[in-house]
């Protein structure tokens, strides 16, 4: 049990509402490989009152700390590749007016921020039901404003495309490059995971 206080994990980084921590976080522990488990023990010391010789004899009742392990339900962190492909879509949001020499708009950051929240919830939901990450999607600038989300594995793919405006609906197609397409409007207040199981299948 000492060996394990001695050898403390690396920083964890859980679940929330705030994605670009999550960016973040990813980023700074670079250097440490994801872990295999869905849910991650968090090791810490919890203090004990002060016991005797005469009471416990066995060595380990002396110690002053007792380990404890408690298991978060969330999956505990983004994939780096993941953190790293929305990071660097935020270039996106440098584009001018007209960058494109065709009177394309600028981009705003609703509009990138509905788009990678998608990316980073539904990734995290594949990862936490089928136990591995998605491939990183690309994400790029689309027409009139909106911003494209493209998965591609060695047989299907799928483009999702955020519309610069909130109301207008967020349209999908995917195909498996044969046979089977799939396209339609997304509701973004329900789960969407089901295209990732497609994707993957």
């Amino acid at each position: 049990m000492m060996n394990l206080l001695e050898n403390q994990p690396p920083p964890q980084v859980f679940l929330n509402s705030n994605f670009s921590a999550l960016i973040q976080a990813a980023n700074e522990q670079s250097g440490f490989a994801m872990p295999n488990a869905l849910v991650t023990p968090r090791y810490g010391a919890m203090p004990q009152r002060q016991r005797t010789a005469g009471t416990y004899p066995s060595y380990p009742a002396f110690q002053p700390f007792q380990l404890f392990v408690e298991y978060e339900q969330s999956v505990p962190r983004i994939s780096i590749r993941i953190a790293e492909a929305v990071k660097s879509s935020r270039r996106i949001l440098d584009l001018p007016e007209n960058w494109d020499e065709e009177g394309s708009p600028a981009y705003s950051d609703e509009t990138w921020e509905r788009a990678t929240q998608f990316v980073l919830k539904n990734a995290i939901g594949q990862r936490r039901d089928s136990g591995v990450w998605v491939a990183p999607p690309k994400i790029t600038p689309g027409p009139d404003g909106s911003i494209d989300v493209r998965w591609k594995t060695p047989t299907r793919s799928v483009l999702i495309n955020f519309p610069h405006a909130e109301q207008e609906p967020v349209q999908f197609f995917g195909s498996d490059g044969d046979v089977e397409t799939i396209k339609g409007n997304l509701d973004l207040t329900s789960p969407n995971q089901w295209i990732l199981v497609w994707l993957m299948r």
